[in-house]
């Protein structure tokens, strides 16, 4: 049976939401829950959206010790091919490094489901409910794997991991079982942002969202456990169970639809994915090099086998165009570069939406504060005017200086300085050093009162 096409409603304003699922070769439990294998999990999560961060979103991760679920927020379908791309090849090569696992990781390609606002809710509810129905535990916030469920079900917005450097760690003949790995780990974090139909919503209101939801599940799941006489395995047996392992039992289900809301919703998306598979059908039969392909539609989602063939082209044309260049043609050079078929530009994501006080992300120390009112003089400002300025003294030293500079006539001579911590420092050395840093910046922050000789 061949493969259907991928298709999404592509290039439309703010993005549509998208589910994803992929499981492992033969449901086997190599994702099975771990520090180090949720680590994994959540860094190679995080770095794959930095890399595509002007075009894909992440709202939910959720996972399990055979299958990975998500939904995210893509601006095009091919900005969620490469996304995949990079984040599964990347994921499959450090799963297989870490459990020594020979072979593929996973058992096929990923399902890829559009998902309509008026079927938001059902499908992060069905995330947040993984494991229940397999009465793996009693509630979502025991899942042991990476869940985005506890980070909303406490108020906050960020997944961290642990992204490693496989190429050092290949160079420095260092193995996943090596307790050197560590020096090539460095933590990042995965941003999380609310689904479209909760964007405006305080911290609170996320918050007691995801318990209500959890509260219900809970409910549901216990009555029908209590109904049907059964317990549940428990996080600690999840975590006990081998890698190699597989369920003895698999759900084989229906394959994963093209999209997620109402009848008529699903209904028109299907026919304009028929209608997109036939374009599909005679643009592939083009060559790369035809004329004709100019005038492909902006608007319509390239094929990745397309794609995939302009790439190799343009690789084969500077290849030659360096050759070219190099036997002493610049001119003819240029000319290839320059008839070379361009990839087109995905588009860009609209800045999020600004969300009301209390959900938003805690500011750095150091950034000032949001309660300044615009165009009001900050305190070092301040404290400029008045001629004082506190000062660090070294890196890594605990002492500080104390310097109030006093104008005099045109020049600013040093008054006192203080040493809190340590004894009285004198105005040679350093804190003559320091003093004469002071003055241009003291001078262009007085004002014309203050520079005025007394």
């Amino acid at each position: 049976m061949p493969r259907p096409h991928r298709y999404t409603d592509d290039y439309q304003p703010g993005g549509h939401v998208f589910e994803f699922m992929i499981k492992t070769v033969g449901a086997t439990y190599l994702l099975r829950p771990d520090d180090d294998i949720n680590g994994i999990i959540a860094g190679e999560f995080a770095v794959a959206l930095a890399r595509f961060k002007d075009s894909v979103r992440a709202h939910e991760l959720v996972c399990q010790s055979n299958h990975i679920h998500g939904l995210i927020s893509a601006a095009c379908q091919e900005a969620i091919e490469d996304f995949m791309e990079y984040f599964v090849g990347n994921l499959a090569v450090k799963v297989g490094g870490l459990r020594g696992w020979q072979g593929r990781v996973w058992n096929g390609r990923y399902s890829l489901s559009q998902v309509f606002p008026s079927a938001q809710r059902t499908r992060q509810r069905y995330l947040w409910a993984q494991g229940l129905p397999e009465n793996l535990y009693a509630s979502p916030s025991e899942n042991p794997c990476v869940s985005s469920f506890k980070v909303w079900s406490v108020g906050k917005r960020t997944l961290k991991g642990v992204w490693y450097d496989g190429t050092a760690m290949c160079k420095a003949k260092v193995g996943w079982a090596d307790p050197r790995r560590a020096e090539f780990g460095r933590e990042v974090s995965i941003e999380l942002h609310p689904l479209p139909i909760d964007e405006g919503k305080t911290k609170a209101e996320l918050v007691a969202l995801a318990r209500g939801t959890a509260k219900a599940l809970i409910e549901e799941h216990d009555a029908r456990r209590a109904k049907a006489g059964v317990g549940v395995l428990g996080a600690k047996a999840m975590c006990a169970a081998s890698p190699y392992d597989r369920p003895k039992e698999t759900k084989r289900g229906r394959a994963a639809p093209l999209a997620y809301g109402t009848a008529a919703e699903v209904e028109d998306f299907e026919a304009r994915h028929a209608a997109a598979g036939d374009k599909r059908d005679v643009l592939l039969m083009k060559l790369v090099r035809h004329p004709e392909i100019e005038a492909y539609p902006e608007k319509a989602a390239m094929p990745a086998e397309l794609r995939a063939s302009i790439r190799r082209a343009n690789d084969l044309d500077r290849k030659v165009a360096d050759v070219m260049a190099r036997r002493g043609h610049p001119e003819a050079a240029e000319a290839l570069r320059a008839a070379t078929p361009k990839r087109r530009a995905w588009p860009v994501l609209p800045d999020p939406v600004a969300m009301p006080r209390g959900a938003r992300r805690r500011r750095p120390r150091g950034q000032g504060s949001e309660r300044r009112k615009e165009g009001e003089p900050r305190r070092v400002d301040r404290l400029r005017r008045r001629g004082r300025l506190l000062l660090r003294v070294g890196r890594g030293q605990r002492s500080r200086l104390a310097l109030r500079l006093r104008p005099v006539g045109r020049r600013l001579v040093h008054r006192n300085v203080r040493c809190p911590v340590g004894g009285p420092v004198g105005a040679e050395g350093p804190a003559k050093q320091v003093i004469r840093l002071l003055i241009r910046p003291a001078l262009e922050g007085d004002g014309e009162a203050d520079a005025a000789p007394r």
